[in-house]
Protein backbone atom coordinates (compact mmCIF):
# COMPACT_ATOMS: atom_id res chain seq x y z
CA UNK A 1 0.00 0.00 0.00
CA UNK A 2 2.78 2.25 -0.75
CA UNK A 3 1.54 5.68 -2.16
CA UNK A 4 2.41 7.10 -5.77
CA UNK A 5 4.79 9.78 -5.41
CA UNK A 6 4.71 12.63 -8.74
CA UNK A 7 8.35 14.55 -8.03
CA UNK A 8 9.93 17.30 -10.26
CA UNK A 9 13.75 18.51 -9.38
CA UNK A 10 14.02 21.85 -10.04
CA UNK A 11 17.39 22.56 -10.14
CA UNK A 12 18.76 24.61 -7.40
CA UNK A 13 15.81 26.96 -7.55
CA UNK A 14 14.88 27.14 -4.04
CA UNK A 15 11.51 29.46 -4.34
CA UNK A 16 8.31 30.04 -7.42
CA UNK A 17 5.69 27.42 -7.85
CA UNK A 18 6.73 24.34 -11.02
CA UNK A 19 4.77 22.82 -12.97
CA UNK A 20 4.87 19.37 -11.69
CA UNK A 21 1.47 17.46 -12.57
CA UNK A 22 -0.55 19.20 -15.46
CA UNK A 23 -3.77 18.05 -16.17
CA UNK A 24 -5.39 19.21 -19.64
CA UNK A 25 -9.11 18.21 -21.66
CA UNK A 26 -8.81 18.91 -25.18
CA UNK A 27 -12.09 19.66 -28.09
CA UNK A 28 -11.70 20.28 -31.40
CA UNK A 29 -14.37 22.53 -30.72
CA UNK A 30 -14.70 25.26 -29.62
CA UNK A 31 -14.67 25.99 -25.75
CA UNK A 32 -17.37 27.33 -23.66
CA UNK A 33 -17.49 27.94 -19.81
CA UNK A 34 -17.60 25.19 -17.47
CA UNK A 35 -15.57 23.26 -20.00
CA UNK A 36 -12.31 21.92 -17.86
CA UNK A 37 -10.49 19.38 -16.29
CA UNK A 38 -11.13 17.07 -12.99
CA UNK A 39 -9.27 15.01 -10.37
CA UNK A 40 -11.94 12.13 -9.32
CA UNK A 41 -11.59 10.63 -6.32
CA UNK A 42 -13.10 7.29 -6.51
CA UNK A 43 -13.11 3.47 -4.56
CA UNK A 44 -13.13 0.01 -5.76
CA UNK A 45 -14.32 -3.15 -3.76
CA UNK A 46 -13.64 -6.77 -4.86
CA UNK A 47 -16.52 -7.30 -7.09
CA UNK A 48 -15.27 -4.16 -9.68
CA UNK A 49 -17.68 -2.02 -8.83
CA UNK A 50 -16.21 1.77 -9.38
CA UNK A 51 -17.68 4.32 -7.30
CA UNK A 52 -16.94 8.15 -7.46
CA UNK A 53 -16.94 9.67 -4.33
CA UNK A 54 -15.73 13.55 -5.00
CA UNK A 55 -14.04 15.36 -7.87
CA UNK A 56 -11.85 18.89 -7.41
CA UNK A 57 -11.96 20.56 -10.94
CA UNK A 58 -11.17 23.52 -13.41
CA UNK A 59 -13.25 24.91 -15.49
CA UNK A 60 -13.45 27.73 -18.52
CA UNK A 61 -15.21 31.13 -16.73
CA UNK A 62 -15.67 33.41 -19.03
CA UNK A 63 -12.42 33.44 -21.29
CA UNK A 64 -9.98 30.51 -22.68
CA UNK A 65 -7.64 32.30 -20.06
CA UNK A 66 -10.08 32.43 -17.09
CA UNK A 67 -11.12 30.00 -14.94
CA UNK A 68 -13.02 28.70 -11.78
CA UNK A 69 -11.59 26.21 -9.31
CA UNK A 70 -14.90 23.56 -8.26
CA UNK A 71 -15.11 21.05 -5.34
CA UNK A 72 -18.34 18.58 -6.24
CA UNK A 73 -19.06 15.60 -4.03
CA UNK A 74 -21.61 12.39 -4.49
CA UNK A 75 -24.66 11.28 -2.55
CA UNK A 76 -26.04 8.01 -3.71
CA UNK A 77 -24.49 8.28 -7.42
CA UNK A 78 -25.60 11.97 -8.07
CA UNK A 79 -22.86 14.89 -7.74
CA UNK A 80 -23.29 18.63 -7.43
CA UNK A 81 -21.21 21.14 -6.41
CA UNK A 82 -20.35 22.27 -3.10
CA UNK A 83 -17.59 24.96 -2.78
CA UNK A 84 -16.29 27.38 -5.79
CA UNK A 85 -13.68 29.71 -5.87
CA UNK A 86 -13.65 32.58 -8.92
CA UNK A 87 -10.79 33.42 -10.66
CA UNK A 88 -12.38 36.89 -8.97
CA UNK A 89 -11.07 35.57 -6.18
CA UNK A 90 -14.94 34.79 -4.03
CA UNK A 91 -15.42 32.08 -2.49
CA UNK A 92 -18.86 30.26 -2.50
CA UNK A 93 -20.51 27.38 -0.16
CA UNK A 94 -23.66 25.88 -1.92
CA UNK A 95 -23.42 28.37 -4.41
CA UNK A 96 -21.75 28.62 -7.66
CA UNK A 97 -22.21 32.44 -8.21
CA UNK A 98 -20.90 33.70 -5.32
CA UNK A 99 -21.06 37.45 -6.35
CA UNK A 100 -22.57 38.92 -2.50
CA UNK A 101 -19.01 39.00 -1.05
CA UNK A 102 -15.63 37.74 -0.55
CA UNK A 103 -16.99 34.48 0.89
CA UNK A 104 -20.84 33.68 0.18
CA UNK A 105 -21.89 30.83 2.38
CA UNK A 106 -25.80 29.98 0.91
CA UNK A 107 -28.16 27.16 1.86
CA UNK A 108 -30.71 25.87 0.08
CA UNK A 109 -33.82 24.78 1.79
CA UNK A 110 -37.77 23.89 0.37
CA UNK A 111 -36.55 24.62 -3.06
CA UNK A 112 -35.59 28.65 -1.72
CA UNK A 113 -31.95 29.80 -1.82
CA UNK A 114 -30.79 31.62 1.83
CA UNK A 115 -27.77 33.18 2.51
CA UNK A 116 -26.78 31.66 6.14
CA UNK A 117 -24.08 34.72 6.03
CA UNK A 118 -21.44 36.62 3.67
CA UNK A 119 -18.43 38.40 3.97
CA UNK A 120 -16.64 41.09 2.49
CA UNK A 121 -15.27 44.61 1.67
CA UNK A 122 -16.46 46.90 -0.32
CA UNK A 123 -16.32 50.96 -1.48
CA UNK A 124 -19.82 52.84 -0.45
CA UNK A 125 -19.78 55.84 -2.37
CA UNK A 126 -16.90 57.48 -0.09
CA UNK A 127 -12.93 57.03 0.20
CA UNK A 128 -13.26 54.27 2.98
CA UNK A 129 -13.40 50.92 2.94
CA UNK A 130 -16.74 49.25 4.44
CA UNK A 131 -16.06 45.73 6.25
CA UNK A 132 -19.13 43.56 7.11
CA UNK A 133 -20.74 40.10 8.31
CA UNK A 134 -24.23 39.84 6.91
CA UNK A 135 -26.32 37.07 8.47
CA UNK A 136 -29.75 35.75 8.85
CA UNK A 137 -32.37 34.40 6.21
CA UNK A 138 -31.55 35.92 3.42
CA UNK A 139 -32.92 35.49 -0.01
CA UNK A 140 -29.85 34.96 -3.26
CA UNK A 141 -30.71 38.29 -4.46
CA UNK A 142 -29.16 39.86 -1.37
CA UNK A 143 -32.61 41.13 -0.17
CA UNK A 144 -34.05 40.70 3.47
CA UNK A 145 -31.43 39.96 5.26
CA UNK A 146 -31.58 39.44 9.34
CA UNK A 147 -29.30 41.81 10.79
CA UNK A 148 -24.92 42.78 9.83
CA UNK A 149 -22.01 43.65 11.77
CA UNK A 150 -20.14 46.40 10.00
CA UNK A 151 -17.11 48.90 10.32
CA UNK A 152 -16.72 51.96 8.17
CA UNK A 153 -13.29 53.42 7.79
CA UNK A 154 -9.68 52.86 10.00
CA UNK A 155 -10.32 52.82 13.80
CA UNK A 156 -14.17 53.29 13.41
CA UNK A 157 -16.90 51.87 15.41
CA UNK A 158 -18.24 48.41 15.46
CA UNK A 159 -21.87 48.61 14.84
CA UNK A 160 -24.45 45.74 15.32
CA UNK A 161 -27.55 46.33 13.33
CA UNK A 162 -30.53 44.07 12.81
CA UNK A 163 -33.28 44.53 10.86
CA UNK A 164 -36.85 43.96 10.01
CA UNK A 165 -39.21 43.78 7.21
CA UNK A 166 -41.03 46.88 6.23
CA UNK A 167 -45.17 46.44 6.00
CA UNK A 168 -46.29 48.58 2.97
Amino acid sequence: DSPAILERTNGSNTTGLGDSLILKNSTTGNMADTFGSVITFSIEDGAAANQSLAFLGATRAGADNTGDLVFHTYASGSQTEKMRITSGGNVGIGTTTPTLANLHVLEASGGSDYTVAHFGAHISGESSYTTYIQIGTEYADGSSRIGNINTTGNQSDLVFETHQASSD
